[in-house]
């Protein structure tokens, strides 16, 4: 089954140069493990939250924001596509990923296409 993971990063937790490297090469090298395993199926590193833009349609009119629709101190950085047997294990392998120590991992079933 595939899994997503979306990895977020407070950025109170993340807030040096230094903090931002550091998380880069964990990430990197449990992604890299992942690899090796033959878990890892996609993945990326994301742009800052505040380059991103947000779109909302309201009676027919779209709005373009900048950066996030929320002010928040937790943004998303990354993701992950995985492939595990179940839920559980996709959170076990999750649990391992070094942006839970300074935000957060989302897991996520996908629907199977086909």
């Amino acid at each position: 089954m595939e899994f997503l993971l979306i990895l977020s990063e407070d950025t109170d937790l993340v807030a040096t140069d230094d903090d931002r490297a550091k998380l880069v090469q964990g990430t990197g090298e449990f992604a890299m493990r992942l690899v090796g395993e033959g878990r890892l199926k996609g993945g990326g590193q994301l742009r800052p939250a505040s380059e991103g833009r947000t779109i909302r349609r309201r009676g027919g009119d779209a709005r373009v924001l900048e950066g996030p629709f929320a002010e928040a101190k937790e943004v998303i950085a990354g993701w992950m596509l995985l492939d595990a047997a179940s839920l559980d294990e996709a959170v076990s392998i999750a649990s391992e990923c070094p942006n839970a120590d300074v935000g957060s991992v989302l897991v996520r079933q996908c629907v199977p296409q086909g």
